[in-house]
């Protein structure tokens, strides 16, 4: 560190990473600044251990740079001092959308039988607390005003069989009519299912240690002029939102939920407009061209 002159080290992960540049600190006294994002610092604090050396690393920064309010939250009550926060949101390249050509929609369109079909979709990992059981299980409410609806989920996970077994005990043996599940989607499949649905939906929920910090995916929906219904959980409030970009609901209230699908599938002209100032929000605060602009000067004070 002393041959390259380091003054000052960005560490991205708190832990393990921030463990080494907590050390190099108090040895050398190079100063640190440490990037957070939300289940980084819920996680730990089971662990009496882990929570003390996250608590080190943490205060002795010079700043912590939180991904959300709601991270930031989460820092004051480790005992981070709100004057050493800072919050930069997630961001998004314009450059990386791809917009699909029409044989590619076609193509998609009959390789998992949407033709004719209202589609909402949900993509991430599969895993609990993304809530794709709870729009499961809205979606046999929605189903009964709307028998063409589906659900499009693309992703793989651990949750992955749960939520195949829970589609099944909703729709029973041919769910996949009604529950459909891509796996992973390349960057062109994503943008056809982006342009395809009528609004996106991923219901987050809070579990124990693991709770969603922002989420990137809304803001990908978002790009692609569509709304979106997210739970409330962790910074996904910051995201969408609720009555101007999209809804929020609880999760694991199917009423709420499935009232919030069939809402912006009964005015597909409101789910439009919600979606346009989706897009239009993304543009004025969440590139990453503007976001860096904005925080340049404080970057720059540590070179």
């Amino acid at each position: 560190m002393s041959r390259n002159k380091a003054d000052h080290l960005w560490v991205g992960q708190v832990l393990p990473i921030g463990t080494a540049a907590w050390i190099l600190h108090k040895i050398m006294g190079i100063r640190y600044s440490v990037f957070t994002h939300g289940m980084d610092i819920v996680a730990p604090q089971s662990n009496p251990r882990k929570k003390k050396l996250l608590q080190m690393i943490l205060r002795s920064a010079d700043e912590v740079v939180a991904n959300s309010l709601y991270t930031k939250t989460e820092l004051i009550k480790l005992g981070v001092s709100a004057d050493e926060i800072r919050i930069i949101y997630p961001g998004v390249d314009p450059e990386e959308f791809v917009e699909p050509r029409a044989e590619e929609i076609a193509e998609f369109c009959q390789k998992y039988g949407l033709e004719g079909k209202r589609v909402i979709a949900g993509i991430g990992r599969l895993v609990e607390r993304k809530g794709f059981q709870f729009a499961i299980l809205a979606l046999k409410n929605v189903a009964a005003k709307y028998p063409n609806a589906v659900l499009v989920l693309g992703g793989e996970g651990v949750y992955g069989q749960t939520l195949k077994c829970c589609a099944r005990d909703q729709f029973g043996d041919d769910y996949s009519k009604k529950i459909i599940f891509c796996g992973t989607l390349n960057i062109r499949d994503r943008a056809c299912l982006y342009s395809l649905c009528e609004f996106f939906v991923t219901p987050s929920v809070d579990l124990a240690g693991d709770i969603e910090g922002f989420g990137m995916v809304y803001l990908e929906a978002a790009m692609y002029g569509k709304p979106s219904i997210g739970g409330n959980s962790g910074g996904v409030p910051e995201a969408v939102i609720s009555g101007e970009t999209g809804y929020i609901v609880e999760g694991r209230d199917i009423s709420s939920l499935s009232g919030a699908m069939m809402r912006l599938l009964g005015d597909p002209e409101e789910a439009r407009r919600m979606g346009e100032r989706a897009r239009e929000r993304v543009m004025r605060d969440f590139t990453w061209e503007k976001l860096m602009k904005h925080h340049k000067s404080q970057v720059t004070n540590y070179k």
